[in-house]
């Protein structure tokens, strides 16, 4: 089990939380490929939520439900 798989499991032993969510930049490949492995889907977009580089891009918030 790696490192973020444990904290996962260490919050929901020690929290009541019935999701945790996740923002990532659309273009941000290899951070939506860890929470996509972890489990987490893709609860909601917001568009032209971030203004990076000169352009603005969407966030995509991932959500895992317990």
């Amino acid at each position: 089990m790696g490192y973020n798989s444990l904290a996962i499991a260490e919050t929901q032993r020690r929290f009541s939380f019935s999701t945790l969510n996740a923002s990532v930049n659309e273009y941000n490949i290899a951070s939506r490929k860890v929470v996509e492995r972890l489990g987490f889907q893709l609860h909601k977009i917001n568009r032209n939520a971030e203004f990076v580089q000169g352009k603005t891009s969407d966030e995509l918030i991932y959500r895992l439900t317990f």
